[in-house]
């Protein structure tokens, strides 16, 4: 039996610190009076972080825009857009890899044994190494494919009818369009196989499964527009008016195949399956129809005003709930075109106040289906005639009276240039208030047997601002010019839940009054000073608290309170540390400690140009957003979490807590305070709420053009040399340096592809 003691760096064993990518792009365009046309393409090719049978991402992209004038009175056009990207990666899935290997890898195990073969159960204390993915990457035969297959084509006319008359007809189809935060794919394989292991000498065993799985999705949008435009203009009056029709159908397909006990290993196809056939798919679609029309008037480029309506239909929702009205009105005023402001001209050239009100609707439900009931279906574990039952679930509540939730909006702005133009400044202040909020109804008593049905549940505020500032000039620096700009935007804003039919306001529903984001959580009083001061804390306090049922499950000197130990701040002065009724009335111990929506996101750009050199910068972040680490933020709690976590966040000993190190950040080390309900960290405290706010500069930009004479003896009409930078640094007030401040903004245990340090080198060439 093999039984070794090892020095494992697991983390360069299975991940690389750099990835090449490179990129390629061209484009082409030209034409005539008659007709013009574009076309590009892009290729990107980029190595991923596993080290054993690296994964890989490519992307292709494709544009063609084509518009013929065919006659006088109408013009032809047509644009095509396609993209394929794919990404290869060995082993069990995409997140699989990256998280099976944080458990269980400890350093003193060793990856291989004397013979070469894989590790996998250790002796050492029967533990499952990385839980077999190190055993399996090294095999080499698990892997997966992940492709998405997306175009966009839209052929249409302009028919000129009259002077200042046209028509305009299109249809659009999109084939797998992108949807936002989604992670569907067109086409998914995925491959396992059992990989070989041995704790044994010349015994081999295996972990894992033998088993592919298939999935195909068809993702089709079909869009058509007609609308006619017609602008007149007289002295100092202009107008302009449009009005239009407007019809959609997206349809949805999915099918799924899975296969076990394959015939090859090396063949992935579901016909080599021998056992475990499992099937299945599904279908939807849904529809909109609207009218549309804008009206727009301009007297004399002073006065500007636009009126909008849309009124737009949907599939989702049930008959007379179906359609809504949605109009918006918008006005401005230039008042740097008024006579009486020329003698400010000199200090401030351009100035303008502008207003706005309207409406939008949303139909996006959680189904495409939200007013039909649907029955799930299964099967049992009893057998009839030898057959596993087909049983039919009852249907999930459904909402009656569904319909658009609509959102007001008022903005007032202001537009300004100064200097010349040489300080550009806008600034815009809003109220948005969202009505008849498509959302879970109020939470169910258990009895009900279903969740609470989405429905126009709620009410939403939300008030905000945008500020942006941009200095632009030109100096004379060694005789030749210095062209540079700098520029700052700013935004903020705040939601707040003004209607929810829950009376008795308890804290995990919406209620009245609720700041959408808010953390609710302990106070905490610092750490016991001896055995003897944590064995004093009224025992019913510890007794009947929820932050310390973690502590009473222990066993031996464990199951009680000691020095270094968390105390929290019994704020009701009942004598016990809990959530009280969970509702704003009696919140018991806990209070509003944070909120997880980002506050004061702001962008710094600036560039400069001299003598053929250019340069250009971009910094981003946020000044304010509070997280609290999951229960899996395995690089911020390591150890608390779980006991065997794979990593340890370097300094990570110097901050907890003993008799030398009193004031460490974190207590007494007890596993699992982290991961289990009534562990002391498991619910949010003050005192380890993180602030996400950041700075990062996310691109630098350095770049050479050849001067003209030199390039056109070269056959070029533009030549540049750049390089440049992405992600290059980050100031963060993180805790930790090992969770990336966006990876905890976008997933609780901070457990989403790392964010990349890049730098590339380019050419950039026009004929």
């Amino acid at each position: 039996m093999y039984i070794h003691y090892g020095n494992t760096d697991w983390w360069h064993t299975m991940f690389r610190d750099y990835m090449p990518s490179m990129q390629h792009s061209i484009s082409v365009s030209g034409g005539s009076d008659k007709v013009d046309y574009y076309l590009s393409g892009r290729f990107m090719k980029q190595k991923g972080m596993l080290r054993i049978n690296q994964d890989e991402y490519n992307a292709y992209n494709f544009r063609a825009k084509i518009n013929a004038k065919v006659a006088d009175w109408l013009t032809l056009y047509t644009n095509t857009q396609l993209s394929i990207d794919k990404y290869t990666f060995p082993g069990w899935g995409i997140n699989n890899n990256f998280v099976s290997i944080t458990v269980h890898a400890l350093p003193s195990y060793l990856p291989v044994n004397p013979d070469g073969t894989a590790t996998y159960r250790t002796e050492l204390n029967n533990y499952t190494i990385g839980d077999g993915i190190y055993a399996d990457l090294l095999y080499g035969k698990s892997k997966g494919e992940n492709r998405n297959y997306n175009m966009t084509n839209t052929i249409g006319g302009i028919f000129k009818v009259a002077k200042g008359f046209d028509i305009t007809a299109n249809y659009t189809y999109e084939l797998n369009p992108v949807t936002p935060n989604t992670n569907t794919y067109t086409h998914e394989r995925l491959r396992r196989t059992m990989a070989p292991w041995s704790i044994y000498p010349g015994i081999i065993s295996y972990v894992g499964n033998d088993k592919f799985t298939e999935v195909l999705r068809l993702d089709q949008y079909h869009v058509i527009n007609l609308y006619g435009t017609y602008e007149k203009s007289m002295q100092r009056h202009s107008f302009k008016a449009m009005a239009g029709y407007n019809q959609e159908l997206r349809t949805f397909k999915m099918l799924r195949g899975e296969r076990t006990d394959l015939l090859s290993e090396d063949l992935n196809e579901l016909d080599l399956g021998t056992a475990g056939q499992v099937s299945g798919g599904n279908s939807s679609e849904w529809a909109l129809m609207g009218f549309f029309g804008r009206l727009n008037y301009d007297f004399d480029g002073k006065y500007l005003l636009e009126v909008n309506g849309r009124y737009d239909g949907t599939s989702r929702f049930p008959k007379g709930k179906r359609f809504g009205f949605f109009p918006s009105i918008s006005a401005g005023w230039r008042i740097s075109n008024e006579n009486f402001f020329e003698p400010l001209k000199a200090v401030v050239s351009e100035l303008k106040l502008r207003g706005s009100y309207g409406s939008l609707g949303n139909q996006q439900t959680n189904s495409s289906y939200p007013r039909t009931e649907v029955m799930g279906n299964g099967q049992s574990n009893w057998l009839i005639d030898g057959n596993r039952a087909q049983f039919l679930s009852a249907p999930t509540p459904l909402s009656a009276d569904l319909t658009w939730e609509k959102t007001t909006s008022t903005n007032i702005g202001i537009d300004l240039g100064l200097f010349r133009n040489r300080l550009l400044g806008s600034f815009d202040v809003y109220r948005r208030a969202t009505k008849d909020m498509l959302n879970p109804g109020p939470t169910l008593a258990a009895v009900f047997g279903a969740a609470s049905p989405q429905q126009n549940a709620a009410d939403l505020l939300t008030k905000g601002f945008e500020i942006s500032l941009t200095w632009q000039q030109t100096n004379k620096v060694a005789g030749k010019d210095l062209s540079w700009s700098i520029g700052g935007v700013l935004s903020d804003y705040t939601s707040e839940i003004t209607r929810f039919n829950n009376p008795t306001f308890r804290l995990n529903d919406h209620y009245a009054g609720k700041q959408v984001g808010e953390i609710w959580g302990y106070i905490t009083d610092g750490y016991f000073a001896s055995d003897e001061e944590a064995s004093k804390w009224r025992q019913d306090k510890v007794a009947q608290s929820l932050v310390y049922r973690q502590i009473r499950g222990g066993s031996g000197e464990w199951n009680r309170l000691r020095a270094g130990d968390l105390k929290f701040q019994d704020l009701n002065g009942d004598s016990i540390i809990n959530n009280g009724n969970n509702t704003l009335g009696d919140p018991g111990d806990m209070r509003i400690i944070g909120n997880s929506l980002p506050r004061y996101s702001f962008g710094i750009t600036g560039s400069a140009a001299w003598n053929n050199f250019d340069l250009s910068f971009f910094f981003q972040g946020i000044g304010k957003q509070q997280w609290y680490p999951g229960n899996n933020a395995d690089k911020f709690w390591g150890p608390y979490s779980r006991a065997y976590y794979s990593f340890t966040p370097n300094g990570f000993l110097d901050k907890i807590w003993s008799p030398d190190n009193p004031n460490a950040y974190f207590p007494r080390l007890r596993s699992y305070e982290a991961l289990n309900d009534g562990g002391t960290l498991r619910q949010p405290t003050d005192k380890y709420l993180q602030d996400l706010a950041y700075i990062r500069l996310k691109n630098l930009s350095i770049g050479y053009t050849i001067p003209l004479p030199l390039m056109k003896r070269l056959g070029f009409s533009n030549c540049r040399f750049y390089v440049t930078g992405e992600n290059l640094f980050t100031l963060t007030k993180l805790e930790t340096d090992y969770i990336d401040p966006e990876q905890a903004g976008a997933e609780t245990n901070g457990r989403v592809y790392p964010f990349m340090k890049s730098y590339a080198f380019g050419l950039d060439l026009s004929f």
